[in-house]
């Protein structure tokens, strides 16, 4: 799931949307999920599609700027999102930051699907953790050893 919230000043001024529909629109029209009142924000300004992960891509004339960090440029499907990007729909335009809740069985299905093996990537941390613990026993045989 993810979570947009509009901010002003550091602080929200509109509650949260948080949803898990896998593509959401940003806009001035009627039928957008996340809508804004703001002249620089175009009718269809931004979509956020779900595939795995987030990604927004820029449909209107005044653009998409991160203002978290600094990015290249979007590849066909847009920006990956992470947790606590912002980003204003125009310049200066509306500030959104981005927040996510996984479901972790919705992100296992979601890579699958697209071809990831999630499973390896799970098996490389699982090594990771067990390798980490294992040198930090040793560490600690050496140091009551060598007493």
């Amino acid at each position: 799931m993810i979570k947009l919230t509009r901010i002003q000043g550091g602080m929200p001024i509109d509650p949260p949307l948080t949803t898990d529909k896998a593509s959401l629109t940003l806009g001035r029209a009627a039928s957008s999920d996340l809508r804004f009142t703001e002249p620089e924000v175009s009718e269809l300004h931004a979509t956020i599609t779900f595939d795995g992960w987030y990604c927004l891509k820029s449909l209107g004339r005044n653009g998409v700027h991160f203002l978290s960090r600094s990015i290249d440029r979007p590849d066909e499907r847009g920006w990956r999102l992470r947790r606590g990007d912002r980003f204003s729909l125009g310049n200066p335009g509306p500030i959104i930051e981005v927040d996510f809740i996984y479901d972790r069985e919705k992100y296992i299905a979601a890579l699958n699907e697209r071809g990831d093996d999630a499973r390896g990537a799970n098996g490389l941390l699982i090594i990771a953790v067990v390798f980490g613990v294992a040198l930090l026993l040793l560490v600690g045989i050496l140091a009551w050893a060598t007493r």
